[in-house]
C-alpha cells in the first residue's frame, strides 16, 4: 500500500505580530507552523522501517551539543497564482545544513507527490504559511489585511517524520503517522 511521507521541523515562533493569530485563524488551515525539509514523496508500506532507521541515525546526537535553531522571518512573498502568503526566513546555515543531509540520506525516497517539489527541496528556502489555497477574490481580501509589521522570530523545537495515507490535516494531526525527535 502506497503511503506519503514528509519530514518537516515544527517552529515554535517566540515573537510575532500581535495580528498574526487572527490572520492564519481566517485564512489558514489548522496545520502548525513548520519549514519542510523533505518535501512529500510517495513510498511503500514497507519502506517506513528504513527511513526511520535513517532519520534515527541522523538524530541519535542531533542537538546534544549544539544551541537552540533559531530562525528569523522577515520577508513576505505573496503568490496569487498559488493563493499563499508566505514568510521567509533569512538564511541558517545549521537548519540549511540538516536539510541538505536529510534531502541527501534520503534521495533514493523521492517519488514526489509534487512535481514542482524537487524545485524547492534542492532550492532550500525556509518559510512558514500564514494563508493557503485561497481564491482570487480572498486572496486579495487577506492581501489587504496584511500589516506592516509581519516579522517573526522562532525555534524549532522537534523534527518530525510524517507518514499519511492522504494530505489533510486530519491525518498530519494523527499521532499515529507521526515520529518526533526532539530539538534539545
Amino acid at each position: 500500500m502506497k503511503k506519503i511521507y514528509a519530514v518537516y521541523c515544527i517552529v515554535k515562533l517566540i515573537k510575532q505580530p500581535k495580528w498574526l493569530d487572527d490572520f492564519r485563524e481566517k485564512y489558514d488551515e489548522a496545520y502548525d507552523f513548520h519549514i519542510t525539509l523533505k518535501q512529500a514523496a510517495y513510498i511503500e508500506d514497507q519502506q517506513i522501517g528504513d527511513i526511520r532507521k535513517i532519520l534515527d541515525g541522523i538524530f541519535a546526537d542531533f542537538g546534544k551539543d549544539k544551541s537552540d535553531i533559531k530562525i528569523v522571518f522577515d520577508n513576505l512573498l505573496l503568490d496569487k497564482e498559488e493563493g499563499y502568503i508566505y514568510l521567509f526566513a533569512k538564511s541558517n546555515k545549521l537548519l540549511d545544513n540538516l536539510q541538505k543531509e536529510i534531502r541527501n540520506a534520503l534521495k533514493r525516497y523521492s517519488d514526489y507527490v509534487n512535481s514542482k517539489s524537487i524545485k524547492y527541496e534542492y532550492d532550500f528556502k525556509p518559510h512558514i504559511t500564514i494563508a493557503r489555497n485561497l481564491g482570487e477574490q480572498r486572496f486579495m481580501e487577506a492581501r489587504a489585511s496584511l500589516k506592516q509589521d509581519y516579522m517573526c522570530e522562532g525555534k524549532i523545537t522537534e523534527i518530525v517524520l510524517s507518514c499519511v495515507k492522504e494530505i489533510s490535516v486530519e491525518e498530519a494531526h494523527n499521532l499515529d503517522n507521526l515520529k518526533r525527535y526532539k530539538i534539545r
